[in-house]
């Protein structure tokens, strides 16, 4: 499935990782919590070296990068992804353990659509999608707004409409669910 990984995952991870933080340094985008911990143990045993401050990036969405799907690309685990109001047609394969927001505070404003194909497929440890609209356009009666492969995801304040279902839970994952 799309959450499933190869025997070399983890010199490919060390390559993304690499790239996106050239990436985020290129754009300006404040360092993730995972990158000032990396930057912390580079100069752990300085003299006069600061302590670690662990503050995750603040990512907007489309005024940083022009969709969804791109920002997680480039998010770091711990990173906050703020998307303006608006409608975002596409699907979202949420692989790292990042908070999805609507910018604003009410899910209508910010509406996730997905045309024959689940809206979000989560499948990183943690997670978390608040004040967002998660809509399936499907003609099969296939498809569904989230998806939970594995890991622990917290929806809130969020709307569902269309599709098979709104949630299929998988394998050992787990879903807390508030006001929606």
């Amino acid at each position: 499935g799309q959450c499933m990984r190869e025997a070399p995952w983890e010199q490919q991870q060390q390559q993304q990782s690499a790239r996106e933080q050239q990436e985020r340094s290129r754009l300006g985008v404040a360092p993730s919590m995972a990158e000032a911990d990396d930057a912390a143990a580079a100069q752990a045993g300085s003299p006069g070296a600061a302590e670690a401050i662990n503050i995750p990036a603040h990512i907007q969405v489309p005024e940083d990068f022009p969709s969804i799907s791109i920002a997680v690309d480039m998010a770091a685990d711990g990173d906050i992804i703020l998307i303006a109001p608006g409608e975002y047609r596409e699907s979202i394969n949420l692989n790292k353990d990042v908070t999805l927001m609507g910018h604003r505070g009410s899910p209508q404003e910010c509406v996730l659509i997905s045309k024959n194909a689940t809206t979000i497929t989560f499948c990183a440890r943690r997670g978390k999608l608040k004040n967002l609209s998660l809509r399936v356009e499907d003609t099969s009666n296939f498809f569904h707004c989230l998806v939970v492969e594995n890991g622990e995801v917290e929806m809130e304040s969020c709307q569902l409409s269309g599709g098979a279902w709104g949630i299929c839970i998988n394998n050992r994952a787990s879903a807390t669910i508030r006001g929606c």
